[in-house]
């Protein structure tokens, strides 16, 4: 891979995850690191769910259908952009629900 560079997506979402890395383990949420990694990996799979049907192009709305596959099955599915997106979402949620925590807008007992 000579000549390899992240995109600025790529880029976007490790970011993200440093971000709420640097929120759990700088304190300033009150749970445990366990409880954080559940509440973040919820996030992402919920932020995936939402994340998924933006831009996708199916074999019906382009006109190009490959014979056994179903007409809605997606032409260039575009995973790493998906999975780059998903974590920036899931980050902001994660960091929203930190701060929510924080503030004891959530009380924890």
């Amino acid at each position: 891979m000579k000549g390899w560079r992240p995109s600025q997506l790529a880029l976007a979402a490790w970011a993200s995850v440093a971000c709420a890395v640097l929120m759990q383990y700088g304190r300033v949420a009150p749970i445990g690191n366990v409880l954080a990694m559940a509440i973040f990996y919820i996030a992402w799979f919920i932020s995936l769910f939402v994340v998924l049907p933006f831009g996708v192009r199916t074999q019906s709305d382009v006109g190009e259908f490959i014979q056994g596959t179903s007409a809605g099955a997606p032409i260039n599915a575009k995973a790493g952009r998906i999975a780059a997106l998903t974590t920036i979402v899931a980050s902001a949620v994660f960091a929203a629900i930190v701060l929510a925590l924080r503030l004891n807008l959530v009380p924890l007992g």
